[in-house]
């Protein structure tokens, strides 16, 4: 990931990242950005995701 950051307190932490990923959707190699945040509490000795989020910036920019 290019940038992460992260913290907590008592039972939440939190973190938030921007990532590159690859894959392949059959024979076609893709390659994109994610936006990647979360947090987490401790709940009865166990830590709980309670909020996970991601997004992708897409370009407006139109093919010709």
């Amino acid at each position: 990931c290019d940038w992460k950051d992260g913290g907590g307190s008592g039972n939440v932490v939190w973190g938030a990242a921007m990532c590159k990923f690859t894959d392949a959707k059959g024979e076609k190699k893709r390659e994109y950005e994610l936006n990647v945040s979360m947090v987490a509490e401790k709940q009865r000795g166990t830590w709980q995701f309670v909020l996970m989020h991601y997004s992708n910036v897409i370009s407006n920019v139109s093919k010709q």
